[in-house]
């Protein structure tokens, strides 16, 4: 699964148990980095994880497990690109995620904010001159995001087209119910 070139493999652990699926991502990603790391024909691949900070977290209290799979994610962020591994974290918490993690990816994928915490994380990742646009992300609809980092010369905003086959999800439309 991991070396066969080209198209994307999703792994969904939405209904495996929170503290099962944690340390299976972790082993996926210890797996497919150091995959890559003794393979001679790299077969470049991006990594993205959905709500990071629940899995890599900036807490110090971390359990003996968590530390070692953050250190897993640390490296890969660190030295995956020498291998053809790129760390793709996505959340809407940048303030709970690993300050490693935030300090190596080198683009983000900014949407919805609400905490002002989170909102100052941002503006640290901006040029100057550019930070006002973040204030705009609280009244972001889904789809909605800023493209900050070396994949857009300027921070830009853009709408993505929403998944036709869209994930199931509990959460409530409050407006129309």
């Amino acid at each position: 699964i991991l070396f066969e070139k080209g198209g994307v493999k999703s792994f969904d652990f939405s209904d495996v148990p929170h503290d099962v699926a944690v340390p299976i991502i972790g082993i996926i990603t210890k797996l497919a980095y150091d995959g890559q790391r003794t393979q001679r024909d790299i077969c470049p691949m991006v990594i993205f994880c959905d709500e990071a900070h629940v899995y890599i977290p900036a807490s110090d209290q971390l359990s003996s497990s968590q530390r070692r799979m953050t250190e897993t994610f640390e490296e890969t962020a660190k030295e995956g690109r020498k291998f053809g591994v790129t760390l793709f974290p996505a959340t809407q918490r940048p303030s709970e995620l690993n300050r490693t993690i935030l300090a190596q990816c080198g683009n983000f994928i900014v949407m919805k904010l609400n905490n002002e915490h989170d909102k100052t994380i941002v503006k640290g990742m901006l040029p100057e001159g550019n930070v006002g646009i973040v204030e705009s992300t609280t009244m972001f609809r889904p789809g909605d995001c800023i493209v900050i980092g070396d994949a857009s010369p300027i921070p830009i905003k853009v709408h993505v087209d929403l998944a036709d086959e869209r994930p199931t999800s509990r959460t409530i439309d409050f407006w129309s119910e």
